[in-house]
């Protein structure tokens, strides 16, 4: 079987990101899969499969979270 026979849908595919780092020891992998999704759904850092690189990636996670912003009256400065 190759890869683009194995390939998400692009409805499944929308809701797939890959965050990795650079020096991950799944980086082929990580790498492989990346190349069925948007560039936008793939984030790469500098790192390891360690929390240094995993605290980067979550905060980029987090300023593109899939879910709908919510500010509150903290935030507005209310």
């Amino acid at each position: 079987m190759d890869l683009a026979s194995a390939a998400p849908s692009p409805a499944l595919r929308q809701q797939i990101n890959v965050y990795t780092g650079s020096q991950d020891r799944l980086i082929m992998g990580q790498r492989l899969l990346a190349t069925l999704l948007a560039a936008d759904h793939v984030v790469e850092v500098p790192g390891d499969h360690d929390w240094p690189a995993w605290n980067v990636l979550w905060s980029r996670w987090l300023a593109r979270a899939p879910w709908p912003q919510r500010v509150t009256s903290r935030h507005r400065g209310l």
